[in-house]
This record gives structure tokens, sequence and C-alpha cells, in this order.
């Protein structure tokens, strides 16, 4: 699996998907080098890069409404020569393509979960994986209600990641939100 370092990725104020929680959340998918993938949620773009290094024979289209952070993806995607990455400026379900795709990854719903799943019900295809990361206890608990409504198989991976940092000569670990890393297939 091909891992993209945090560092490497331009930021700006947007927040972005811990490259160990991307390492994560991409095993979680069992990905294919021809899987179609749908990133709902773009952000920095640092999870949709990081599919569409390891998909080279299929594609990744991502969508994100916020204008900074549509900004930041092409900022990106032109850094890595993301050129399997197709970008969307807009709001899901809305404006997401009537295809069927392999795997989906959930990073930000902007309040419409519920709309996202009804589309998913559609698009996702036959034995597809949806993952989905949450760090709020509402988002975890609508996503299981509705894991349930639409009869998805599903696992719940909950991490805590903390890092080093330098405070003169003591290390200190600085720990990051804890993560909920929730797992459907159909």
């Amino acid at each position: 699996m091909k891992i993209i370092k945090d560092s490497e990725f331009i930021r700006g104020n947007i927040p972005m998907t811990k490259e160990e929680i991307r390492t994560l959340t991409m095993s979680k998918m069992h990905l294919k080098k021809d899987d179609f993938i749908l990133d709902i949620g773009g952000g920095t773009g640092a999870m949709a890069i990081s599919l569409a290094a390891n998909v080279p024979k299929g594609s990744v289209v991502t969508i994100e409404k916020n204008e900074e952070a549509y900004g930041l993806i092409h900022r990106n995607k032109e850094k890595f020569n993301a050129n399997n990455l197709n970008i969307i400026h807009g709001m899901a379900p809305d404006h997401l393509p009537r295809k069927k795709f392999d795997k989906v990854f959930v990073g930000g719903t902007y309040g419409k979960m519920t709309e996202i799943f009804i589309y998913l019900n559609e698009f996702l295809k036959k034995d597809g994986i949806i993952i989905l990361n949450f760090i709020t206890l509402e988002n975890i608990g609508k996503a299981i209600e509705l894991l349930k409504k639409y009869k998805y198989d599903y696992e719940i991976t909950q991490v805590t990641i903390s890092k080093s940092s330098l405070i003169k000569d003591l290390t200190l670990m600085k720990t990051n939100n804890t993560v909920t890393i929730i797992k459907g297939k159909r």
C-alpha cells in the first residue's frame, strides 16, 4: 500500500484525515487496482489522493462543497499528479454521478447522512464496501442506525493516535481526536 505523509500535502485551514487513519481506513477497504471509488467530503484531498495512488487502473471521485477545500484538492491533485482523481464542487448526494461504485469513503456529510445512504442504496455495487470515519458520537449513532436499516454487515474500530512532540529536551505525546472507523459491506 502506498502511503503519503501528512507533511507532503498542502494544508491551509482545512481539516485532514491523518496519515495513520488514512492507512487504517485504506486497509479496511481491501483496495483493488481497478476499483471505482467515491470519497464524500474531500477536505484537503488527502484521502482521495491516497486512494487514487493505490488504484492505478481505477479511479476516484471526490466531492467537496467548501470553496477553500475544493481549491486545496485541486492543488494537491496537481502536486501528486493524481490523474485518476475527479473532483466535484458541490453537495453530496445532490451533485454525485449516477454511477455504481465499488468502494465509498465518507469523511464528511454536512448533515446529509440519510440522503447519502439513500443514494448509496442505489449506487454502491453489491458486495461493495463503505467506510465512514467520524469523531462525534451523534454521527456514529446515526451511521449505525442507517447501516442496520439498509442491511449492511458492519464492524467498528475506534482508534486514538498520539504522536511525539519535543519540549526542550523532553518528549511529550500529543493526542489527536479519537476516530471511529465504521466498515459496512453489502
